[in-house]
């Protein structure tokens, strides 16, 4: 959510960190067979995660912050780190 995102990023002082940890679509086609049923039936919502326009790492760069993505079990979560410029 970009409100969110926004709020998370507001209350982080400057050379503050801000670390999201997130689904993230995978690169194993039975892992997405698999998250789009779990998404489908438990949190319709979730598969916006999937797509490009939800994207909070762009949303972090494009306010200026030193962004880095790192992702784990067939790129299935996310973990991103943010840095606050110091001003």
């Amino acid at each position: 959510n970009e409100l969110a995102i926004r709020e998370a990023m507001r209350v982080v002082e400057p050379g503050g960190v801000l670390l999201i940890a997130d689904f993230h679509k995978p690169s194993s086609w039975v892992l997405r067979a698999f998250g789009w049923m779990y998404f489908t039936v438990f949190e319709p919502y979730g598969l916006a995660l999937w797509g490009e326009k939800y994207d909070p790492l762009g949303q972090i760069a494009r306010e200026g912050w030193r962004t880095e993505r790192t992702t784990i079990f067939f790129d299935n979560f996310q973990v991103i780190t943010a840095h606050r410029p110091t001003m």
